[in-house]
C-alpha cells in the first residue's frame, strides 16, 4: 500500500515490488565491452543482494547485443531500468512469483487463451478496429556506435515507413543488429484488431494474458492477442473489464 486517499469513497493506492525498486540505490559502475543482459543481470545482482532475498527472473526475448562501455551513475534501480529499457525497448515487470523481462508479448505465448466471444461475454466493441497488415507502414534502423566512432547501421521495413531509430554502443554483428530489428518489426506490424473492448468480469483477464476473440459475423477476423491494458470497474452497471488489445500473437 503505497497511499491512502482522503476522499469518500476511500481510495487506496497499491504497488507490487516497484516500491523496493524505488527504496534502493544502485552505487553507479563503468560496465566496459558488456553486453545488455550482462547489465541488466549485475545490477538485478546486486538489487537482490540488497533486499536481501531470492528474486525469480524470466527472461525471454531479450536483444542479444552489446552496449559498449556503458556508465551508470548512482540512481534507484527504479530510475536505472527505467532508462535501459526505453533505450532497449525491452519490458521489465513484476509477476507475484517472478520478475519478467524481455521482449513484450512473450510472456504467456505458450499458455491457453481466455475466450471473448463477441456475441456472449463481449458488450461494447465500438473502439475496436480491425486493421490490414499493409495499412501499416513502418521502418526500423538500427546504429551502433563503435569506440573509433565508426558508426554499424542497418535498416529494415517499408521503404517509405514511419522511421524508428535504435541505438547502441560497441556492436560490431550485423546479424545481432539485424535481428533486434526484426523484432521490432514483428512487435508493430501485424493484421487483427487494434484498439479496446468492454467485457464482463468474468473471465478472470489481467495484463499481458492471452485472449482469443470470436466474432461469428466475421469468423475470418479470429484470433489470439496479447492483453496490453486492463482497466476493472464496479458499479450499478455490474463487474466490467475494459480490455487494450495488443499484438496478434495467433
Amino acid at each position: 500500500m503505497s497511499k491512502i486517499g482522503a476522499s469518500v469513497p476511500l481510495e487506496i493506492h497499491c504497488e507490487d515490488k516497484v516500491f523496493l525498486l524505488k527504496r534502493n540505490s544502485f552505487e553507479g559502475k563503468l560496465f566496459q565491452k558488456a553486453t545488455l543482459k550482462q547489465v541488466l543481470n549485475e545490477i538485478l545482482q546486486s538489487f537482490q543482494n540488497q533486499i536481501n532475498e531470492p528474486l525469480s527472473i524470466i527472461e525471454k526475448g531479450l536483444p542479444d547485443i552489446e552496449v559498449g562501455n556503458l556508465r551508470i551513475g548512482k540512481a534507484t534501480y527504479a530510475e536505472i531500468l527505467q532508462k535501459l529499457k526505453e533505450d532497449y525497448f525491452f519490458v521489465l515487470y513484476f509477476r507475484p512469483q517472478y520478475l519478467y523481462m524481455g521482449l513484450p508479448y512473450l510472456e504467456y505465448e505458450n499458455t491457453t487463451p481466455k475466450i471473448l466471444d463477441f456475441s456472449k461475454n463481449v458488450i461494447d466493441t465500438q473502439n475496436l478496429r480491425f486493421r490490414k497488415k499493409e495499412e501499416v507502414k513502418i521502418k526500423v534502423k538500427v546504429i551502433s556506435i563503435l569506440p573509433n566512432n565508426e558508426r554499424i547501421e542497418v535498416e529494415t521495413g517499408d521503404k517509405e515507413g514511419e522511421l524508428r531509430t535504435l541505438y547502441t554502443q560497441g556492436e560490431k554483428n550485423k546479424d545481432k543488429l539485424q535481428a533486434w530489428a526484426s523484432a521490432q518489426i514483428d512487435l508493430l506490424k501485424y493484421e487483427g484488431y487494434t484498439g479496446n473492448l468492454l467485457a464482463f468480469g468474468v473471465p478472470f483477464i489481467q495484463h499481458s494474458d492471452s485472449i482469443k476473440l470470436i466474432d461469428p459475423h466475421y469468423p475470418q477476423r479470429g484470433g489470439v492477442y496479447v492483453v496490453d491494458k486492463v482497466k476493472v470497474s464496479y458499479g450499478v452497471r455490474g463487474f466490467r473489464r475494459e480490455i487494450e488489445i495488443g499484438k496478434k500473437i495467433g
